[in-house]
């Protein structure tokens, strides 16, 4: 009676923390800006931005969670929160100790102005999830339309 079966497959992610202080302390502050500026470069982000700061546009970033306490994300930055992995969670604490998630959203719309994302006039709407299968990607990409996000961000490997 069956055609066609396709498993669901979920893969758990393993987290990496790096606490080693000497790893992060390798790059001057000054190679920091260095790197910083030849990226704008790169992708011309100042003539981007002479274009659109993409002020009211939503983007939501689906990944391993965020800091909501970090400089980048202060003030009204983030539009909503939504956590697929405590669904008692209430929003406005999406942390995990990977921050690849924080990552993420700080290239696309940091408000840091020691480091400001490529958009960084909207707002955010985040989505924390690990192991992903088809049905929480549909979930997540389904909250994300949900939320009114005009562009959703999804890095989850290969």
């Amino acid at each position: 009676m069956v055609e066609y079966c396709d498993p669901e497959v979920v893969v758990m992610r393993k987290t990496f923390k790096n606490d080693n202080p000497k790893e992060k302390s390798l790059q001057s502050v000054g190679e920091l800006k260095a790197n910083s500026i030849w990226a704008n470069e790169m992708i011309n982000l100042d003539e981007a931005w002479n274009h659109s700061k993409e002020k009211g546009i939503k983007i939501c970033i689906i990944d391993d969670g965020i800091d909501v306490n970090h400089q980048a994300f202060s003030g009204s930055k983030i539009h909503k929160g939504i956590d697929l992995l405590e669904l008692n969670c209430d929003g406005r604490h999406i942390f995990d100790s990977e921050m690849h998630g924080a990552e993420c959203a700080s290239i696309a719309c940091s408000s840091d102005e020691n480091s400001l994302g490529v958009a960084y006039e909207a707002s955010l709407i985040v989505i924390r999830t690990k192991g992903l299968g088809s049905e929480l990607e549909v979930e997540a990409i389904y909250e994300a339309v949900h939320a009114g996000a005009d562009i959703i961000s999804c890095s989850w490997g290969p």
